[in-house]
């Protein structure tokens, strides 16, 4: 439960310590790490972004996606006043960041979504690096939840089915055996 003492500048000081340990991320993947890490409440999360934002601590840059960064005046804040962040904040911060930073590159480089059509689920599974797309499947799944649990598979199933597809395709050994 995020601890509702926090002050709004603490509040700030907490989303720009994120950014920092998370380096470039999505608003959405953003207010994910603070909700589920328990650093702060919705409302707070959204109140202290638009601030930060206006008061040009932290910008959105254009990438394939648009991302959260600090700008220099957001950095030297941070570096000023980052140590006001009560110990647990911090700690929470810097427990949850190394497995978000994964989590959040899988996000960008494995996609995967789903959508309901008339037959049932379409799952599109997609491998991307550089911004290139390597890999694209289009699946069939039956429910809801199995189409969700593809989705939430992919990642990390996705080197070993791209690498036995490249290895199935490749095969010369099959190719002579026929």
């Amino acid at each position: 439960m995020p601890d509702n003492r926090a002050t709004e500048t603490e509040d700030k000081l907490i989303l720009l310590s994120m950014i920092d340990g998370l380096g470039g991320c999505t608003r959405e993947q953003l207010m994910r790490f603070a909700l589920e890490a328990d650093l702060m409440a919705q409302f707070r999360f959204l109140l202290a972004l638009g601030d930060l934002l206006e008061d040009s601590l932290v910008r959105e840059a254009e990438t394939e996606e648009r991302v959260m960064v600090l700008t220099p005046e957001g950095r030297e804040t941070l570096r000023l006043f980052g140590e006001t962040i009560r110990p647990s904040a911090a700690q929470r911060i810097r427990d949850n960041v190394p497995r978000w930073r994964t989590r959040f590159r899988d996000e960008r480089q494995l996609p995967a979504e789903w959508q309901r059509t008339q037959d049932g689920f379409c799952v599109t599974l997609r491998a991307l690096e550089g911004g290139e797309e390597l890999l694209c499947i289009s699946l069939r799944a039956e429910t809801r939840e199995q189409a969700q649990r593809f989705c939430a598979r992919w990642p990390q199933e996705a080197a070993e089915i791209y690498g036995t597809l490249i290895r199935r395709l490749s095969d010369v050994k099959e190719e002579e055996n026929r």
